[in-house]
């Protein structure tokens, strides 16, 4: 196994994730999951298990808001030849739209604590918990430009 070019495959795999989920690729985003993965937002707020059932949460939660996800820092660590563990500092912004693409922008700093699990020969993303340490709410009005949404 190569060690470096495992954790680059798990690396790209978290950007394509936050690159579906911002742009609501359900198809893409599902395609980086595992069938039976398992999504945790603590303290008790969320819980959804299955892909299916966690895009559907996703495309609910999300159908009216703009977003744009980052994540740094990667510490991944590789189990065995199937199975490695990440976490990952993470940056949200989530403007929340009405029908004149006006509304407050929300932002969060926190960690992804993931798990991977290798299948058909590439890396899914098995577990997610989402710990956030603060979440930003100024009360500042956002115009979105109409030619992009």
């Amino acid at each position: 196994m190569n060690k470096l070019k495992e954790i680059e495959e798990i690396k790209q795999l978290k950007s394509r994730y936050f690159r579906c989920l911002d742009a609501k690729d359900w198809p893409g985003l599902a395609a980086c999951l595992t069938n039976d993965v398992a999504f945790d937002y603590p303290p008790g707020k969320i819980h959804v298990s299955g892909s299916k059932e966690l895009i559907a949460n996703f495309s609910k939660r999300h159908a009216t808001t703009v977003t744009a996800h980052t994540g740094s820092m990667p510490d991944i660590e590789l189990k065995d030849t199937y199975h490695a563990e990440g976490n990952w500092f993470m940056t949200d912004y989530i403007i929340g739209t009405d029908d004149k693409k006006q509304q407050t922008i929300t932002q969060g700093f926190g960690r992804y604590f993931e798990s991977y699990f290798r299948e058909n020969g590439k890396w899914l993303i098995k577990s997610i918990v989402l710990e956030r340490s603060i979440i930003i709410n100024p009360q500042v009005n956002i115009v979105l430009p109409s030619n992009k949404y």
